[in-house]
């Protein structure tokens, strides 16, 4: 592939604009990279983050307990409020049930762990893989669990005046989601049951009729208010953007690419570059004529619009890939004579 360097690392292929054979190439490429923990993602060292991962059917104090001695090595397990500066594992109503059959003996099955501040480096990354295995060895599932992300709002805002950042989020989000939420599937090919309680699409916010409102009258203030309900895709805390739309997962690689494709949708919104106008005109065309969603054209506008590298496209169309069959679609099409 003379338009692909060795170096994925650094090397940034404009895959919309590749022709078939090339962008088939590129496909059989992304199918043939090792899905492997990466010693650092692409975000700064300086962007905080943590992560709440819900599991079902494992022993809650069997966790508790093995995550105090061996992630914390604190030696109690007693622990049930949130610690910000530890790992610790709490109560989560949505997913735990009690052995109901005996009173005497009511174990409690399930729970979430929840990390301390965390941020993009090696150690932190071997200590998630950890965390990972000590559920996986404890036969936890995850799904009808959810994976939330919490990325430090502070950073992005720094960046870019509030209502601009908002903007360029919330309309990115809108004209992507549903690429956005089948990338989120992750180790399921659908999103949990759970999800249209909990996690709802941000364009539930509007109805039909009022794509007029995202054109010309996008009201930040109110959709802000909106999204500090702990019920749509993307919520707004004091400190934080949560990232609430995930499947649940036990695999490490699937977490630190998820920290990375969200955290790279926050950097595009944070971009004052960020060409809006051009969105705003894509919602409304596709809102007003009914058009079909191209699934196909919006995940590789999508890609070239978020990342930078090859590396960081290659692992979230490998990702997006298992819930889809759009790569079978591409790899299927008739190639021009």
């Amino acid at each position: 592939m003379s338009y692909l360097r060795d170096d994925i690392m650094n090397s940034n292929t404009q895959i919309k604009e590749l022709n078939l054979i090339d962008l088939k190439e590129y496909i059989l490429k992304v199918h043939d990279l090792e899905f492997n923990l990466r010693e650092k993602i692409n975000i700064d060292e300086k962007l905080l983050f943590g992560i709440e991962i819900e599991f079902s059917d494992a022993v809650f104090e069997t966790i508790q307990m093995l995550i105090a001695y061996q992630i914390e090595k604190t030696y109690k397990y007693d622990r049930l409020e949130k610690n910000y500066s530890k790992w610790c594992v709490t109560n989560e109503p949505s997913v735990q049930k009690s052995n109901i059959n005996n009173p005497t003996n009511n174990i409690i099955y399930g729970g979430e762990i929840i990390s301390p501040i965390l941020s993009n480096k090696k150690e932190n990354w071997l200590i998630l893989q950890r965390v990972c295995n000590i559920l996986k060895e404890n036969n936890a599932r995850t799904k009808k669990c959810g994976g939330h992300i919490h990325l430090n709002k502070a950073y992005f805002l720094n960046k870019l005046v509030e209502e601009k950042f908002y903007e360029n989020l919330i309309l990115l989000w809108y004209y992507y989601e549903y690429i956005i939420y089948r990338f989120g599937n992750g180790d399921l090919n659908h999103t949990r049951l759970l999800a249209r309680k909990y996690a709802k699409p941000i364009n539930k916010l509007y109805k039909k009729e009022d794509y007029l409102d995202i054109y010309d009258n996008l009201n930040i203030e109110q959709i802000k208010l909106l999204l500090k309900i702990k019920k749509y895709a993307l919520r707004i805390t004091n400190y934080s953007l949560e990232i609430r739309n995930p499947n649940g997962t036990l695999n490490p690689v699937r977490w630190q690419n998820n920290i990375n494709v969200f955290a790279s949708i926050l950097e595009t919104s944070a971009n004052d570059k960020l060409d809006i106008e051009k969105l705003k005109y894509k919602i409304f065309n596709r809102e007003k004529n009914n058009k079909k969603k191209d699934e196909i054209s919006d995940l590789l506008e999508f890609t070239d619009l978020i990342f930078n590298t090859d590396i960081d496209k290659m692992y979230f169309l490998k990702s997006y890939f298992d819930t889809t069959k759009v790569d079978n679609k591409i790899l299927k099409k008739e190639n021009q004579k």
